[in-house]
């Protein structure tokens, strides 16, 4: 079968892409580095950007099969340097 794997240049998109080879698919690894995909028989790499539906539809059009390896949630911001910290007394 053929995978699209979307951050495929990550530490756990790489992986994926590795371990979907060495389970005979060919992949697809869409990322904004390319050139970080792993570079094995039967991956194609191509430039792709999570945050740019479009740039990922046209890299992804014709496969089967996609696994998405990039946070769907952003991290939360910090906190404001005027918030507390910690509302608990310290004993020390």
């Amino acid at each position: 079968m053929h995978v699209a794997v979307l951050g495929a240049s990550g530490k756990g998109g790489s992986e994926i892409v590795k371990e979907l080879v060495a389970r005979g698919h060919t992949v697809t690894g869409i990322a904004r580095s390319p050139d970080a995909i792993p570079q094995l028989d039967g991956v194609t790499a191509k430039a792709g950007d999570a945050s740019k539906p479009a740039s990922d539809e046209a890299a992804n059009n014709d496969t089967p099969a996609s696994i998405c390896r990039f946070p769907a949630v952003p991290p939360a911001p910090p906190p404001p340097a005027s918030m507390p910290t910690s509302t608990v007394p310290s004993r020390l």
